[in-house]
């Protein structure tokens, strides 16, 4: 690989990229967190170079490609200055904590939009590949679906504060729109949201959501978001995070993003077994995202795309506070 890559955030996320990198015979050559200790800390085991500040490595002419893996309020800031700064960009979704703060980027030149990958890694999973690929052979039009993302306590910190990780329907919401969609081939049509605080202050944002929703193609189906799940039951490799079930006249199909997947195939139900030896960069998508975005593949998320799915998180937020049902307008 010719790429001369950076990191931005050197926290869990950019360890898993790390080995996706490695399995592509790529690495990091140059890093740079707002933690000293932790950019010490990573840069001590994997050889590259510790920059004093993000501009600094931007800055940087050597370095043509740039990973931003930092909390949520920092992504449209950083992904502006690389991709002005003529670097490729690969932006931790979501691209941000809202509609309204997407807009500088949306305005840029189309040649630099291109230059911009969300990084869904949902899409990307042996279980979703194979399930887009049935439904896909098989013409299967989905009439309704139910799915659920049920993730460990994690909004105690960061994640729920409504300036830097903005709650349920940022953090998962975001997540599992974009896979309806991408799974579906039908993007969302409108919202009808319940938020609650579970485990949160009211100061914070909602840590929980129940949802109902309408896609393009008129199917219709339920949505749960929560961290009040296990490790062990549901983080940990092959647990039970997030779950998918379609439901048409070609067939049943439920799939657990990051574990095994069962359908109906003539009458009789076929499933397909998580692996026997988890390996969360592969599972979890990691290992196909990064090899794809080192391949220029189309089956990655576009700035297009990823202000779709932030234009659900809106509409998602304003149904919450109206208690009615919200179409999904694109970010104007």
């Amino acid at each position: 690989m010719n790429n001369r890559i950076g990191v931005i955030g050197c926290g869990e996320i950019a360890r898993l990229h790390r080995e996706a990198l490695r399995r592509q015979n790529a690495a990091f050559c140059a890093a740079y967190d707002a933690d000293p200790e932790a950019l010490t800390r990573f840069c001590r085991e994997d050889g590259s170079r510790a920059y004093p500040s993000a501009e600094a490595l931007l800055a940087d002419a050597a370095i043509d490609t740039v990973l931003i893996l930092t909390r949520h309020d920092s992504h449209v800031p950083l992904a502006l200055e690389a991709l002005r700064a003529g670097k490729r960009v690969f932006l931790e979704k979501p691209l941000a904590l809202r509609g309204e703060e997407a807009k500088p980027l949306l305005k840029l030149p189309q040649t630099l939009q291109r230059r911009l990958t969300v990084g869904y890694n949902m899409r990307h999973t042996p279980v979703m590949t194979k399930l887009r690929t049935l439904l896909e052979q098989r013409a299967v039009r989905t009439e309704s679906f139910r799915a659920s993302m049920t993730g460990a306590p994690f909004m105690a910190g960061w994640a729920s504060d409504p300036r830097t990780g903005g709650g349920v329907l940022v953090c998962q919401g975001s997540h599992i729109f974009d896979l309806i969609t991408d799974v579906t081939g039908s993007r969302i049509q409108s919202i009808h949201a319940v938020v609650r605080h579970v485990r949160v202050g009211a100061e914070r944002m909602p840590d929980m959501a129940a949802l109902l929703l309408r896609l393009e193609n008129g199917a219709v189906g339920t949505l749960l978001l929560h961290d009040q799940g296990s490790y062990a039951m549901h983080v940990e490799p092959g647990g039970g995070m997030v779950n998918l079930a379609l439901y048409s006249r070609e067939g049943c199909y439920e799939a657990e993003a990051y574990g095994g997947l069962c359908y109906d195939d003539g009458g009789a139900v076929t499933k397909i077994e998580a692996p026997a030896v988890a390996d969360r960069v592969r599972d979890w998508g990691y290992e196909m995202q990064m090899q794809r975005f080192l391949g220029n593949s189309d089956r990655l998320c576009t700035l297009e795309e990823a202000a779709y799915v932030l234009s659900c998180v809106d509409a998602a937020a304003q149904s919450a506070r109206s208690g009615a049902w919200v179409d999904v307008q694109g970010i104007r």
